[in-house]
């Protein structure tokens, strides 16, 4: 992989003490691919000026990243408990797994909806069909829940890839 481009791109931000990394090369570098998320986000702030500005970003950035790693760390737990079913019941598995996809998944569309008053409810529909069988499918065996998860967020993946990248490109 060697060095990120952003290395190259390092610019001051007036104090010798400060310097921020170019975002957009450093978010291409890591992923491979730009999020929608990041996308939407960028283009709102860029066009934003000011306070609302900085209110966009507390928001955004800050107010909804604390659901969204919650969410990754009660994922965590629940891939923690499904690999060691001997220590936890299902049902345990079954809520961690539940609330870390409804958290991290809701948090994501939670800022676009703050940045641009778009509803993404094609998430929002198969986040609550993938609870709902997680929900279900408790009394199986932990890697059931885990498969129809990531089924789930496999699901999400899929769509918004061809329904909003299509409406941004329409923009």
């Amino acid at each position: 992989m060697g060095r990120p481009p952003w290395v190259n791109n390092l610019r001051s931000s007036g104090s010798s003490r400060f310097v921020s990394p170019d975002r957009t090369h450093h978010a291409e570098w890591a992923s491979g691919t730009r999020t929608l998320r990041q996308e939407v986000l960028e283009e709102r702030l860029k066009a934003s000026g000011g306070k609302a500005r900085s209110q966009l970003g507390r928001d955004a950035y800050t107010l909804w990243h604390f659901p969204l790693v919650s969410g990754i760390i009660a994922l965590a737990v629940g891939f923690e408990a499904a690999f060691h079913p001997g220590d936890y019941s299902t049902g345990q598995v079954a809520a961690a797994v539940g609330v870390g996809l409804a958290l991290f998944l809701l948090s994501t569309a939670g800022a676009l909806w703050r940045a641009e008053r778009c509803v993404l409810w094609n998430r929002l529909i198969v986040l609550g069909l993938t609870v709902g069988a997680v929900t279900v499918a408790s009394s199986s065996s932990p890697i059931a829940l885990l498969s129809v998860a990531c089924g789930g967020l496999a699901v999400i993946v899929v769509i918004e890839q061809v329904t909003v990248r299509r409406k941004l490109a329409a923009r």
